[in-house]
């Protein structure tokens, strides 16, 4: 057992609603791999080499150890992950691993899966998002993927960086895996996952209650609990007592969709440029909802 690390070797920043999840459950199941719970923010804590050592202390010393956290990826509302991760690795770099998705429908993904929440320390959108979109900059600005990453690549160079488009993931995910798994230094051989099985889909998701939010809080759960339970026994027990989403999302119309396009454009073409790509991930003028 390992007791003196206290920073991790790779890092998955996101972004929010393009399969981290699911891609957090699939690295899960590699023998080479340690990951703490997802979304733990360690970064963003005030101690985070001290925070890394507690939560990889029971990785074994051959085990790459990581991090997957799309709050990482949140400009310009969170702006602490790069400047503590230079802090945290002064004579190395992270391998860091970026999944995006076409843009609009990232940004619907994710007002659909905020304006189901009923927790209370989150205010949730309302579920008209042809609302929402002119109140809520987030929306728009975790689908600038250029802009998000450029400071991590102005950290750490554009060879510590690997992305992933989310659309490449959900169609094959074995192939993209073993891309992940050579990136990260891994064995590819232990590639094994179920293909039409999605985490943290928005329309499946069960909605965080008062009552459980309270509940998970607690130090019975936290202390005693959690630490028995599996990640994916955590799900199962989700989806056992929680409810589903409401259908009360409205989609947006023929104007927002637009709107959401012309605001990304310019994005789209500089991270088309930024990875001297010889043409941009999507074709903004053939988007399907």
């Amino acid at each position: 057992m390992s007791t003196a690390r206290n920073r991790p070797d790779f890092l998955i920043i996101g972004a929010m609603k393009s399969g981290t999840t699911t891609l957090y459950h699939d690295l899960l199941s590699h023998p080479d791999i340690f990951l703490p719970d997802k979304e733990s923010n360690l970064l963003l804590t005030v101690d985070q080499q001290q925070s890394y050592t507690e939560v990889y202390r029971k990785a074994r010393p051959e085990q790459s150890c990581g991090e997957v956290c799309p709050d990482y990826s949140k400009l310009p509302d969170l702006k602490e992950a790069v400047p503590k991760a230079k802090s945290l690795f002064t004579n190395t770099s992270p391998r860091i691993i970026y999944l995006v998705r076409e843009p609009l429908s990232r940004t619907l993904s994710h007002h659909r899966f905020v304006s189901s929440r009923r927790d209370s320390r989150f205010p949730s959108m309302p579920p008209d998002i042809n609302q929402c979109i002119h109140q809520h900059p987030e929306l728009i600005n975790y689908s600038r993927y250029a802009m998000q990453i450029l400071p991590w690549i102005d950290a750490f160079g554009k060879d510590s960086v690997f992305l992933i488009r989310f659309e490449d993931f959900v169609q094959n995910r074995s192939d993209t895996l073993k891309q992940i798994f050579t990136f990260l230094g891994v064995s590819s051989d232990h590639v094994s996952v179920e293909q039409n099985r999605i985490h943290n889909a928005s329309k499946s998701r069960p909605v965080l209650t008062p009552t459980w939010q309270y509940f998970i809080e607690t130090k019975l759960y936290r202390r005693i609990l959690r630490p028995l339970l599996s990640p994916s026994l955590r799900d199962k027990i989700r989806s056992w007592v929680l409810p589903l989403p409401s259908n009360h999302w409205i989609p947006p119309d023929s104007e927002t969709i637009q709107y959401i396009i012309d605001q990304v454009r310019d994005d789209v073409t500089d991270l088309q440029h930024l990875l001297e790509l010889d043409s941009p991930l999507w074709d903004l003028d053939k988007i399907e909802i």
